[in-house]
């Protein structure tokens, strides 16, 4: 459902960092990346730990911050067909040095009440040089705490490991 088009520039952007899972840009280094699936509620879990230069993580932050008033609801196409989707800022714990939460609803338009629903909460986090990004989906909804979490834990660590310095291997 992510690999959609849409007219405005800022939207189509969103959804192809979201499908591309390249939430601070193509420029930023994937230090570490682990998928978490839920079988119970067919949930997925993907968290990143890029590495990338603080006026770059600020401006997707910045921008990140913007989406929700530039593409708060917009149609998109996917091959499956039209979709309508809704952008909302989703809080966030007050942790690192910059964040910004999101939660993106792509709805399947049809006639169907059980047409698909992909939810998603994606969160982005800097600390210092390092960011963190995670998106929780899954099809219908999606509990917000388990981003909650693991922003809190994600963040928290990465500042634990940036206090003792990067081991190399």
């Amino acid at each position: 459902m992510l690999k959609a088009e849409t007219e405005s520039a800022d939207c189509r952007r969103l959804l192809d960092a979201l499908y591309a899972e390249e939430l601070f840009g193509p420029d930023a280094r994937t230090r570490a990346s682990v998928g978490l699936d839920d079988a119970w509620d067919e949930a997925q879990l993907r968290y990143q730990v890029v590495a990338h230069r603080p006026a770059d993580l600020d401006r997707t932050l910045a921008w990140l911050g913007r989406v929700p008033d530039t593409c708060g609801e917009f149609t998109a196409t996917a091959a499956s067909g039209e979709m309508a989707v809704e952008v909302t800022e989703a809080e966030m714990p007050e942790v690192g040095d910059g964040r910004q939460g999101l939660r993106v609803v792509l709805r399947a338009v049809s006639e169907s009440e059980d047409a698909p629903t992909l939810t998603l909460h994606v969160a982005a986090v800097r600390v210092g040089d390092d960011a963190i990004a995670i998106t929780n989906g899954g099809l219908g909804e999606v509990p917000a705490d388990a981003t909650w979490a693991a922003v809190e834990t994600g963040a928290d660590r990465l500042a634990e490991v940036r206090k003792r310095g990067r081991a190399e291997i």
